[in-house]
């Protein structure tokens, strides 16, 4: 008498399969058949949407008409890597603007003037003491 088990698995490394099972005791003699599930076809995938079913059938048309758009990948990749660079620098910016006003800033958020103007202080270098605002106006330039 043949008895089955029927277990889904998902293979592993070096195409090794395991199948967790208290119904089979070590050392049992088995038959292994093997059904590999497909991969949904994308199309039929992308199909099942009825927004992109009429996306993709306008696309289809356009095609057929010639009303085809050349698009350099070279170019919009250059053009995507600069807008995410300035993006980047954007939020860096807000992000340093918000721990200074949070009140959680390093002294790598503040610009180059700040920051050498503290280091000034702290190691009392290039310092101009003032007896008071236009002495130091004046000093300044100002």
């Amino acid at each position: 008498m043949i008895n089955s088990i029927k277990q889904k698995a998902i293979v592993g490394q070096n195409g090794k399969i395991e199948l967790p099972t208290t119904e089979l005791t070590e050392g049992t003699v088995v038959e292994v058949i093997v059904l590999v599930e497909a991969d949904p076809d994308e199309t039929d995938y992308l199909l099942r949407s009825n927004a992109n079913k009429k996306q993709l059938l306008e696309a289809l048309e356009n095609v057929k008409q010639g009303r085809i758009v050349a698009v350099d990948l070279d170019e919009y990749e250059k053009n995507y890597r600069i807008r995410l660079g300035i993006l980047d620098n954007f939020l860096q910016q807000a992000e340093k603007e918000t721990r200074i006003e949070n009140g959680t800033y390093t002294i790598d958020d503040l610009n180059q003037e700040t920051q050498q103007a503290i280091k000034n202080i702290e190691e009392q270098q290039n310092l101009t003491i003032c007896q008071d605002t236009n002495e130091l106006y004046r000093e300044l330039e100002i």
